[in-house]
């Protein structure tokens, strides 16, 4: 989400954790969730180059936008708007989070989380390390799905994220000013 921090917002966002604006409709300053209970929770702060623009990283507890949707971003109708042919990602999020919240009997999803960080980091490799071996062997054969030749990489290129623009060196651009807070 998009919102002001002005000087009392951002002491007050740095003295407890909670993420606080300065609400321009109400005129004063406004705790993230202080009516809905969908908090924002300071993981670290940036500031950029020139000094005029915060960049807050946050664990959201709820939903972010006051539409109930995960982002202010997300399209009206309460759906993402996930980056062309990853749609599937949400699917795949929505039954991760399913599986977490009901934690169903024989689900291997529940069994892995419930294993904690080691247990969904082995799957994770685990999963990467075939997709891997599978495009390694697929580019070997010439073929990317044994119909003909391969006509480019086996995963779409994208440009790189486009940086901030500085006048200075690029790495002055969103350096951290706080270290990452614990997460509770």
């Amino acid at each position: 989400m998009l919102g002001y921090v002005d000087r009392e917002a951002l002491t007050a966002t740095l003295e407890t954790g909670a993420v606080h604006f300065h609400s321009r409709s109400r005129g004063r300053l406004w705790r993230k969730g202080e009516t809905s209970g969908n908090e924002l929770r300071l993981a670290s702060l940036a500031l950029d180059c020139d000094g005029d623009a915060l960049l807050l990283e946050v664990d959201p507890v709820g939903p972010t936008c006051h539409r109930g949707t995960r982002s202010c971003f997300d399209a009206p109708d309460g759906g993402a708007k996930p980056a062309e042919g990853f749609a599937w990602l949400e699917t795949l999020w929505a039954t991760i989070a399913d599986r977490a919240a009901t934690r169903p009997a024989g689900s291997y999803t529940a069994r892995l989380l419930d294993g904690g960080v080691d247990a969904t980091g082995r799957k994770v490799v685990e999963e990467a390390t075939e997709l891997l071996m599978a495009a390694k062997d697929d580019a070997s054969a010439g073929t990317r799905d044994g119909s003909g030749p391969v006509a480019g990489p086996p995963f779409e290129r994208r440009s790189p994220a486009k940086r901030p623009i500085c006048s200075t060196t690029p790495s002055c651009c969103w350096p951290s000013v706080t270290s990452r807070r614990p997460r509770s």
